[in-house]
């Protein structure tokens, strides 16, 4: 329900609507083996504080154990929905969405080519740091990844100071992917 009233707010088509929720109901019901961990629970880029002298991590309220890869796909979808500027086109946002669920997206060695944005280039490469430091907290594959984006993903498209148009379809490609892959 609360997914519906969310995309109703960013205005789809309710034949959209119901496409995305079949989608999400096959990604819902795929029994996911995950790994648990001490995770911070809410990390996303306003709760470091930067000063002078370093950079602290702050407002540990949700801490505790959780789903191994929360804290990275919730630290991937503060930097996009959040510092990715409100001026980009959809079609752009689409094609950088497509480019994230390359697997290689998951190794430095990617070099991104959806943009010529220095500024977009470099949340990409600090998304494509937490992607490849994730990998030695999930089972080895990077599904686990797209499923823990695609649900963190889902909570933002509610938010109205995020890119909630944005988090909808890169919500939407993330959902393909995964269910061409489960």
């Amino acid at each position: 329900k609360i997914i519906e009233e969310s995309l109703r707010n960013i205005i789809v088509e309710e034949s959209e609507i119901q496409a995305f929720l079949y989608l999400f109901n096959n990604i819902w019901d795929y029994e996911l083996n995950y790994n648990e961990k001490i995770c911070h629970g809410d990390l996303h880029t306003d709760n470091f504080f930067i000063d002078e002298n370093d950079i602290y991590l702050i407002d540990f309220g949700f801490t505790g154990k959780h789903h191994s890869l929360i804290d990275y796909t919730a630290l991937e979808c503060s930097i996009k929905f959040k510092h990715f500027p409100l001026y980009l086109e959809c079609d752009e946002l689409k094609n950088i969405e497509n480019e994230l669920i390359l697997e290689s997206t998951f190794n430095l060695s990617h070099k991104f080519s959806s943009t010529s944005r220095i500024e977009i280039l470099d949340l990409l490469s600090m998304i494509n740091m937490i992607r490849m430091n994730s990998t030695k907290d999930s089972n080895g594959s990077n599904l686990d990844y797209f499923i823990s984006l695609f649900m963190m993903t889902i909570r933002q498209i509610r938010y109205p100071n995020m890119n909630q148009l944005y988090a909808y379809h890169s919500a939407k490609i993330l959902s393909h992917h995964i269910v061409s892959q489960i």
